[in-house]
């Protein structure tokens, strides 16, 4: 990350090891190129993306189903909805935490 940051020009870079979102972790650059184009790199681990590819992303579109239909009523999330939204994150969580420790164990 840093040799890419040394020679091009990242316009935005959002890291997720730093700040993970429910466990899962990953860097994204914005980075313009030397024609003036701007691409997005996406910098992963292949354990992470292992879960991603399976149950996260399965976690993933329960959770989003979830935030969709309530922000559609335009009410605020009920206790059982609440209640899910936690439990839902705190497998996601765990998947992507374990992912990443084995990830370290490669080292």
């Amino acid at each position: 990350m840093a040799e890419i940051q040394a020679t091009s020009k990242v316009i935005r870079l959002k890291d997720r090891f730093e700040k993970p979102v429910n466990g899962y972790r990953d860097v994204l650059m914005n980075v313009e190129t030397s024609n003036g184009h701007i691409v997005e790199m996406q910098l992963h681990l292949e354990s992470i993306l292992k879960v991603k590819d399976g149950m996260g992303h399965a976690l993933y579109e329960q959770e989003r189903s979830i935030l969709a239909e309530i922000a559609s009523a335009g009410r605020p999330p009920t206790a059982a909805e609440n209640a899910r939204l936690a439990e839902i994150r705190k497998k996601a969580k765990a998947l992507y935490d374990d992912a990443y420790a084995e990830a370290g164990k490669g080292q």
